[in-house]
């Protein structure tokens, strides 16, 4: 039901060599819409994927394959100690030619050499599953923006695929999302994974590492023949449109991570009337934000300040993105009739709480007695 992609990516949807006429000059059509290994390469004028060992292939439209890019400065090195030697130059070039075409051919049939196709894939997608059956594009791509970039098409369109029911052609309630940045993927897990797409009005979502199997995908047929030079200009354009976004969204990383970024503030979480009443609510409130952090990453403390008005509490991360992925769950939420703020803690004031030594030490003293006697009379009275 899934459309999967195959293991080695082609940019062209058609495998025939019945047009022999094109201009072998220019490059392949754009890559799957869906795969996000390929990318062009301006310098070079070809398409070109990486892969997780980090051998890069070109594309040879001729072949209709993939072939190894040879390290140049390898060649010229191999050219330089041959001659050293006093072979002739051609007999050099043949010897590097019949090298290098043998590496292909070998290339071409394994990834590896023993056989086995490499399966590795650099995956920046994530499938998403239980969606209402009403949701639109522009909703999906509202929400899973939070946790990074979503490639784009030739069209401005983001990467995102609807599946629909093989029998009866209508959407059923699984999608494709493609990032720009594989750390997107464990974000996006992290905030959306068994979260509702609309709060209180559908059910719970499944967010999940997309799993690419080795079977040939039929995502190629889709791909339009189109070479011309306003199209490639085209989609360059909208590359670097995602560069310069991607730049302003690091700078404002930086200054983030100028303050302490694995640090959250959470404003407005009680009121010190509340836990005068009931002195059990500042164990209760710490356990209940404790265990609901720790489904977005590592929690090393939790604080809660009973002196402040604002009903201050923080919570600190063992890693940064599990800070920024509370800040999107948690910020703007409604707590017990209060909306939440949430925030990096910037340092920029020092928050009280009755266990902390004061500047009025006897004040202190007197607040820390009056909580420890009501919190005696509470135990007195549940008994």
């Amino acid at each position: 039901m899934e459309a999967q992609p195959s293991e080695q990516p082609t940019p062209s949807s058609s495998t025939s060599n019945t047009n022999t006429t094109n201009d072998q000059t220019q490059p392949p059509p754009s890559p799957s819409s869906l795969d996000p290994r390929i990318h062009f390469d301006q310098t070079n004028n070809r398409w070109e994927f990486e892969a997780d060992d980090g051998k890069e292939y070109e594309w040879i439209e001729a072949a209709q394959s993939w072939v190894p890019i040879i390290d140049q400065s390898l060649w010229t090195a191999q050219q330089a100690a041959y001659n050293l030697h006093g072979h002739p130059d051609d007999q050099i070039r043949q010897q590097a030619n019949a090298e290098r075409k043998e590496k292909q051919k070998r290339m071409l049939g394994t990834e590896d050499g023993t056989g086995k196709k490499n399966e590795a894939v650099r995956n920046t997608a994530v499938y998403v599953s239980r969606l209402p059956l009403d949701v639109k594009i522009d909703e999906i791509h509202e929400t899973f923006s939070k946790a990074g970039l979503v490639l784009v098409d030739e069209e401005n369109r983001p990467k995102i695929k609807l599946y629909e029911d093989e029998q009866t052609g209508r959407f059923n309630g699984t999608a494709l999302i493609v990032y720009l940045k594989v750390e997107s993927v464990e974000l996006a897990i992290k905030l959306f994974d068994e979260s509702s797409l609309r709060i209180g009005k559908s059910e719970l979502m499944k967010v999940s590492r997309a799993q690419f199997s080795e079977k040939k995908s039929n995502l190629n047929s889709t791909i339009m023949m189109n070479d011309s030079k306003k199209k490639k200009q085209k989609l360059a354009k909208k590359v670097d449109q995602l560069k310069s976004k991607l730049e302003e969204w690091d700078s404002e990383d930086e200054e983030s991570l100028k303050k302490d970024s694995r640090m959250v503030v959470l404003k407005y979480m009680f009121t010190v009337e509340e836990l005068a009443q009931d002195p059990s609510l500042l164990i209760d409130l710490k356990e209940d934000v404790r265990e609901e952090c720790e489904l977005l990453g590592n929690v090393t403390n939790v604080t809660l300040y009973d002196l402040e008005e604002e009903g201050i509490m923080t919570v600190k991360f063992k890693e940064p993105i599990a800070a920024q992925a509370c800040i999107l769950k948690m910020n703007n939420r409604f707590f017990a009739g209060r909306q939440v703020q949430a925030m990096i803690d910037d340092r920029s004031r020092r928050f009280k709480k009755s266990n902390h030594h004061q500047s009025n030490e006897k004040d202190g003293e007197e607040d820390e007695k009056k909580r420890l006697d009501g919190f005696a009379k509470y135990l007195e009275s549940a008994e």
